[in-house]
């Protein structure tokens, strides 16, 4: 009947799963379908209705109305997004800790719109690993200065950072000021990436200098 009249059901697939961005509050969670429709006209997709559970338990979940249109004999990627609010979880499941890694489960219904056939529903299932990040420790181990003197003072800060996840840690940048008592005498971005192993240390150098102002010293100086 479906080759009689011309028409098919429409099929689709979970491409890809990206997490492009994680930090200490959220992650995000961007999913790719490919929706093919075999139809000689476009079909509306009406819905997209996910959840994301763990060990059965759901973490998030939501609707997309109106999502778009799939073209006549035509192939479209959509993109589902969906952002992780760590504290919501944390504060839903206790046994969920920082530093850890859960498994979800990704529950995709899409609602479409097919002549002949009516609505129709095309579910999606996949499954992943989420990380549940854990800022790292950052201790000053030392200063070691170059060079003192009323002029310019030359110095490297060594600083210790700890990773308490399970999972590796990797720093793009670091921001950092440097005051002397209650006046701050400089500030920078340091632009070096570097990795930190799961429950392992890694070490920096930080390098500053300033030139002491008279006005700037504190009282008893």
């Amino acid at each position: 009947m479906e080759e009689t009249i011309g028409f098919g059901k429409p099929t689709a697939d979970v491409a890809e799963i990206h997490l492009p961005c994680i930090n200490l509050e959220e992650a995000e969670i961007v999913v790719d379908v490919i929706i093919k429709n075999p139809n000689p006209v476009p079909i509306p997709l009406v819905d997209i209705d996910y959840l994301i559970e763990s060990d059965g338990r759901k973490l998030i979940s939501g609707l997309i109305p109106d999502a778009g249109t799939i073209h006549a004999h035509g192939e479209e990627t959509v993109k589902i997004l969906v952002t992780l609010i760590y504290d919501d979880i944390k504060s839903t499941y206790d046994d969920i800790k920082p530093g850890s890694i859960i498994p979800y489960r990704l529950k995709i219904d899409l609602i479409v719109d097919v002549p002949v056939f009516g609505r129709l529903t095309l579910p999606l299932e996949k499954t992943g690993e989420i990380p549940i990040p854990y800022k790292p420790d950052i201790d000053m181990e030392k200063i070691h200065f170059e060079r003192f003197s009323w002029e310019e003072t030359i110095a490297v800060l060594h600083l210790k950072l700890e990773n308490k996840n399970d999972f590796d840690l990797v720093h793009n940048a670091l921001d950092y000021e440097v005051w002397l008592s209650e006046v701050s005498i400089g500030s920078a971005e340091l632009e070096k990436s570097a990795k930190i192993d799961k429950n392992g240390v890694s070490y920096i150098e930080i390098p500053i200098s300033f030139r002491p102002r008279i006005s700037d010293l504190p009282c008893g100086t």
